[in-house]
């Protein structure tokens, strides 16, 4: 169902004014008034009254019934989404106050063009709250398994056209799940709790690039350092590690500035520490929240995130084989990072390596002259290793 809307001025369509109708639930922003709004803004539903028809005859014609049927509705509008069909056809029908168990034609219309002239992102957000809590009112609750039901569909529709899907998408939901409340005891299960969450993001979009693993490239500072320095763009950094009693946790350290190694920290004002399990949460976000350093001697080494340079939320060993994370050890499982800018900016990392590599090949062939090869520390190696008359071959 699309929102098929056309913008015109006022009295441009005589022929058409019965059938505009404008819905909105947004308060009027500035200095412009509800009429200023409601003039300059007209909304035309005609294809509407079209799908209305349409769905109206099939439904007659399927069920000998002279309106819209939650089969039909689902059937044709949501083949591949039947679950989230049937929950916002019901949503429709509560919203309508209509004792039927059925849409009319007049009410189907109504209730879709009310929906379709919902510009505000947060207005959507609580239809949705609703459409998954079955109430019309503004408390929004919904049960643990409903707000699951909730993330997996939102994850399915973002990522309907990409391929391959997230293999921990369920232990993912889980842990959103329980960031946002306390998980119920079994005999609580289907009562109903108050939700407060916040949906932002896509999951992984297509032209995210993985910059370095510890699985594939092996678990190394300098490995980490070869594969992430260069890339000029935004990154994430996931650090899955492992307690002693086989507690598991994962967290994500956000960069919206390349990496370097530095004495100092450093990172934009969106840098960000974010838990991810065994449960969902910001943990700091600000300025130089990053530190990477392995060559200036006399600072600390290794890898850090956290505005307290004394305790670091996360601190990774020069080895990496430990991590200490909000002062308790784990032994790292894994580490992974991702380069989030486009594909262009992977491109150009891989230019800058390719250039690093030519300028190192250069170097080792560089011809010495008979000055610098006299004083060079490499003739005296050879003299030591038995042929002092190797220096006088380029005399010869």
């Amino acid at each position: 169902m699309g929102n098929h809307v056309v913008r015109s001025n006022n009295g441009s369509t005589k022929s058409n004014s019965s059938k505009k109708t404008v819905y909105s639930s947004r308060k009027p922003s500035g200095n412009s008034s509800a009429t200023d709004m409601e003039h300059n803004f007209v909304t035309h539903f005609v294809p509407v009254d079209k799908l209305t028809k349409i769905l109206n005859d099939l439904t007659y014609e399927n069920e000998n019934i002279n309106g819209i049927s939650v089969d039909i509705f689902t059937r044709y509008l949501f083949p591949n989404y039947k679950e989230f069909g049937n929950r916002f056809y019901y949503f429709l029908l509560t919203s309508s106050g209509t004792s039927s168990s059925y849409l009319n034609s007049p009410t189907f219309k109504q209730q879709v063009e009310k929906f379709l002239s919902q510009m505000n992102d947060r207005t959507l957000l609580d239809i949705y709250v609703q459409v998954y809590s079955n109430t019309t009112d503004d408390s929004s609750d919904v049960t643990v398994n409903a707000l699951k039901d909730l993330f997996m569909m939102s994850y399915r529709l973002s990522m309907d056209d990409c391929l391959p899907t997230c293999n921990y998408i369920e232990e993912t939901i889980d842990a959103a799940v329980t960031s946002c409340v306390e998980v119920p005891s079994p005999t609580e299960e289907n009562t109903n709790i108050p939700l407060s969450f916040k949906m932002a993001g896509t999951p992984c979009p297509s032209h995210w690039s993985l910059l370095y693993s510890s699985d594939l490239h092996g678990a190394a500072v300098n490995r980490l350092l070869h594969h992430v320095l260069g890339y000029r763009g935004p990154t994430i950094l996931f650090i899955r590690g492992s307690s002693s009693n086989n507690k598991c946790v994962t967290y994500c350290i956000g960069s919206t500035v390349e990496w370097h190694e530095s004495s100092s920290y450093w990172g934009g004002d969106d840098s960000i520490v974010i838990q991810l399990k065994p449960i969902y949460r910001l943990i700091e976000k600000g300025p130089k929240l990053l530190y990477l350093n392995t060559l200036i001697r006399g600072y600390a080494q290794g890898l850090r995130a956290g505005s307290d340079t004394r305790n670091p939320i996360i601190n990774v060993d020069q080895s990496f084989n430990s991590v200490m994370i909000e002062g308790a050890p784990y032994r790292i499982m894994t580490i992974e990072v991702w380069g989030c800018g486009d594909r262009k900016l992977k491109e150009k990392q891989l230019d800058i390596k390719r250039w690093q590599v030519k300028e190192a090949e250069k170097q080792r062939v560089v011809k010495l002259s008979s000055a610098d090869w006299m004083d060079h520390p490499d003739r005296y190696l050879l003299e030591l290793a038995g042929r002092p008359t190797y220096s006088n071959a380029e005399n010869k």
